[in-house]
């Protein structure tokens, strides 16, 4: 057998070192190429994206993608970005110290021309859609002629009670979120929102207030609680020592009860609700009830973020000091060195021993009898002019710049990725 003589070969171009940089060289020469097109592909992306039109909302929305992203900015960054651009008269609001504030110029009052508005509701009752058709239309009948629309509005009004607003005969329509009880919107299928909850989203979100609706209802200010409050100072010592009122209600989520069991440890709650109660008869009368105790148990059915009811107004109203479990940032409109707040199930004992000790103490339990409640008196004026000029600001605009939610503009975009076109 004749043996296979192996020639190897040196120096081929796969093993030559010389060849395999110039092989690397010419593999991240290629790589940024690439790069630099996919970004040109992007930008070009972007202008169709977001339809770029001569006007200050096109820039902006060009500018910042409608990001969130701007509300996390110093308010001085947002001030200085809204004077370079000439964005002022956008009607955006921005943010300082956590809250939205208006541009630097206020809202205008009313158009040049009578505006036509089609306005429709769904997943709503029928009396609640009615109901804010007409509030609406009070509001800010002097500006605009409102029309109600049923089938395809201008401009729709849905709740959470369903889910009609995503048909397809609304999609031109400029939705309005009308949201309560802390529910969090997603602002995937609204364009813009009213809630309780304490977020900010630019000009997509306005946060009402419960307890501020309940202080006009009853006409409040800081000389009713006053009255109620100098009685509880110089009359006679209150020997009954915490009332409540709880009822059996949906989504609760029994902290009260737990509460109530240990603080009655202590001293003995006495409860007139229908949910526990313990005294043999449902209080009607709130104040009446109250007012011959040292502290009220004022628990929402729970804690939710922005969601407050007129319990603790009544245990004000009564002279009593509150102790409070609902709405965490509450101290917004009533003043916090007036009750005692109970954030959660992690300090409920420490809560206990401090109103074990305000018991104990006429002098400290004095204090909080001695301080005016609301923070601010005018405060129900100042957010119902807020109000009026954000359903404003949505009417105001032309359709398509009051558009925030643009199912186009994104199947636009998805298409150029697929390299389609529609």
């Amino acid at each position: 057998m004749k043996s296979i003589n192996i020639i190897k070969l040196k120096n081929l171009p796969n093993e030559n070192p010389d060849f395999i940089k110039k092989q690397k060289d010419h593999f991240w020469k290629s790589m940024l190429f690439l790069g630099l097109i996919n970004v040109f592909l992007g930008l070009m992306n972007i202008e169709k994206y977001f339809i770029a039109r001569d006007n200050p909302l096109s820039s902006f929305r060009k500018n910042d993608h409608m990001s969130v992203a701007i509300a996390a900015r110093p308010y001085e960054q947002i001030a200085d970005y809204f004077a370079s651009k000439n964005n002022i008269d956008n009607g955006y609001q921005i943010i300082k110290n956590g809250e939205i504030v208006p541009p630097k110029k206020d809202f205008p009052t009313t158009l040049s021309y009578r505006k036509n508005i089609t306005l429709g509701f769904t997943d709503m009752s029928n009396d609640k859609g009615i109901f804010m058709f007409n509030y609406v239309k009070n509001m800010l009948g002097k500006y605009y002629e409102f029309i109600l629309e049923q089938n395809k509005p201008d401009y729709l009004m849905f709740s959470f009670y369903g889910n009609n607003h995503s048909d397809m005969k609304f999609n031109e329509s400029i939705k309005i979120a009308l949201y309560d009880e802390g529910y969090i919107p997603s602002f995937k299928e609204e364009d813009y929102t009213f809630g309780l909850a304490h977020i900010f989203y630019l000009d997509r979100y306005f946060r009402k207030s419960t307890l501020v609706e309940f202080l006009e209802k009853m006409k409040l200010k800081n000389s009713d609680f006053r009255e109620a409050r100098q009685k509880a100072l110089n009359g006679t010592k209150r020997e009954k020592f915490c009332g409540t009122i709880i009822n059996n209600e949906p989504h609760l989520d029994h902290f009260r009860e737990k509460f109530m069991a240990e603080l009655s440890k202590y001293k003995k709650v006495d409860n007139g609700g229908t949910l526990g109660n313990n005294i043999g008869y449902n209080v009607t009368d709130r104040i009446n009830f109250l007012n011959s105790y040292k502290f009220t148990m004022a628990f929402e059915k729970n804690s939710a973020d922005g969601f407050s009811t007129d319990q603790i107004l009544y245990a004000l109203l009564a002279g009593t000091v509150p102790i409070y479990y609902g709405d965490y940032l509450i101290d917004e409109y009533i003043n916090p060195n007036t009750y005692i707040l109970v954030r959660n199930h992690i300090d409920l004992m420490d809560k206990i021993e401090f109103i074990k000790k305000v018991d104990q103490d006429d002098e400290l339990y004095k204090k909080f009898l001695m301080e005016d409640v609301l923070v601010d008196e005018d405060v129900v004026r100042k957010r119902k002019k807020d109000e009026k000029d954000y359903w404003n600001h949505i009417f105001r605009q032309d359709k398509y710049d009051a558009k925030r939610i643009d199912t186009n503009r994104f199947k636009s975009r998805k298409c150029m990725i697929n390299n389609t076109h529609i």
